[in-house]
């Protein structure tokens, strides 16, 4: 049918590793020439698992790092294993690395009671990490979730049906403005994305894709804050300072 790759859109594919070496080993026997994107997490993969994977063809994992603060990892309940978050997500873009399989950091900016030393503590892990692409996402209280039952009262009919997490908060629980957060995301990009070393390594790997999908290419450059120029440092309204 033209299908050129497979996406297993699970949330969390790795999470049990029985299942995921039973695919794997099920696509190597068949001898299906095929290439897929999951979704894991970084406390999840080995690097015996992440080299079965490649073999039956992973190309692209997300992982969701959320946060380069231990602290804000704690309050999002994120380390079920009580491992140290940061040296475990370093691990598993590592490992990537070394096996060729590309990575895409999923972060989370405007988390509960996070302030602006905590994101830029996140920008400095994204770029320790060298992932392929990421994305910035903005914290969202969805219904169903825990922290939803703290603020039902302030979402009314219409935040609620206007939410998503790549929309400014219609309630901002962390330390930091709501506007100030979109100059935030727009810097997180540009510091990963405008890094010498990172443009020269990604655009060799993916120059064809970019020339093929113009309006992606369009989109991130939407994200970094072009043709507008955008700045971290803009005056806080609240207090008069910079």
């Amino acid at each position: 049918m033209g299908v050129n790759i497979v996406a297993f859109d699970d949330d969390d594919f790795t999470l049990s590793i029985k299942h995921v070496e039973g695919i794997c080993l099920e696509i190597i026997e068949r001898g299906l020439n095929i290439k897929w994107i999951a979704h894991s997490r970084v406390d999840e993969v080995k690097f015996s698992l992440m080299k079965l994977m490649k073999e039956a063809g992973c190309v692209l994992l997300k992982f969701g790092i959320e946060s380069g603060s231990q602290r804000i990892i704690d309050i999002l309940d994120k380390n079920t294993y009580n491992l140290d978050w940061i040296k475990t997500s370093y691990n598993a873009f590592h490992y990537a690395r070394k096996i060729d399989i590309a990575t895409c950091a999923l972060f989370i900016i405007g988390n509960p009671t996070e302030t602006e030393q905590e994101v830029k503590n996140t920008i400095k892990l994204a770029r320790k990490l060298k992932p392929d692409f990421i994305q910035i996402h903005f914290f969202t209280i969805y219904p169903g979730s825990i922290i939803y039952e703290r603020f039902k009262n302030e979402l009314t009919v219409d935040k609620l049906s206007a939410m998503y997490h790549y929309c400014l908060p219609e309630l901002n629980v962390s330390s930091i403005q709501a506007i100030k957060l979109l100059k935030i995301r727009a810097y997180f990009y540009k510091k990963l994305f405008l890094n010498p070393s990172f443009i020269i390594e990604h655009f060799l790997k993916y120059i064809l894709f970019y020339l093929c999908n113009i309006n992606v290419a369009y989109k991130l450059l939407m994200f970094i804050g072009f043709p507008q120029r955008v700045a971290w440092k803009s005056r806080d309204v609240t207090n008069g300072k910079t």
